[in-house]
């Protein structure tokens, strides 16, 4: 199977390109969130799950403006984290950060069942196929992270495939950065350029 074919014939484009623009945006508005509500020492502590809460919804916003997209947010093992899930075609799409470009997706029960070949008996029931012998779906996550020396922007935004088990990834991942670099160009530069530096004076000292 070609999951990266697949992906770009069945993911809109212009959803791709949102989600890029909304990680550039969610980036910045997170830390402006934590700094205009915390001091900067507790700020960094808690910017981590403002940021992934407003790239959680965000997804969800993106998918709503799309017909064929479904969206539901379920829970994890614990019942504690909630998730976004979104179908569309034959896909299936999640999101993470990673640590860099490439590297292993965090394990959890949900990923780990979305990984496997018959994926579509995982989902809530309002995915579940109208027949029992629909093919499983592919499966993406939206991996995005920064680099220890900027924080405010996303370094990079991949979408991955990951292999069952999340041992590792299929090959093809399909680099938002280089479909779009206008529209990284556009988001590095203007009024989220000056976003971008505020933050990083505020920052400065940690």
């Amino acid at each position: 199977m070609d999951r990266h074919a697949t992906f770009l014939r069945d993911v809109p484009r212009v959803f791709l390109e949102d989600c890029l623009v909304g990680l550039f945006e969610d980036y910045l508005s997170s830390a402006e969130f934590c700094s205009d509500r915390f001091e900067v020492t507790e700020a960094v502590n808690v910017l981590p799950f403002f940021r992934r809460g407003m790239i959680e919804a965000r997804l969800r916003e993106n998918a709503a403006k799309h017909a064929a997209m479904k969206c539901v947010c379920e829970p994890d093992e614990s019942g504690f984290w909630n998730h976004t899930v979104l179908t569309v075609g034959d896909c299936m799409i999640t999101q993470s950060t990673a640590r860099h470009a490439g590297a292993p997706i965090r394990s959890s029960q949900a990923r780990l069942a979305y990984s496997e070949p018959d994926n579509q008996k995982y989902l809530n029931d309002s995915f579940k196929p109208v027949t029992p012998s629909r093919k499983g779906f592919v499966y993406g996550i939206l991996a995005h992270g920064r680099e220890p020396r900027e924080k405010f922007f996303p370094a990079f935004a991949h979408f991955v495939f990951p292999r069952r088990n999340l041992d590792g990834f299929h090959p093809r991942p399909i680099d938002l950065f280089a479909m779009f670099p206008e529209t990284v160009r556009r988001c590095t530069s203007g009024i989220f350029e000056e976003r971008h530096d505020t933050l990083e004076r505020h920052f400065e000292h940690i």
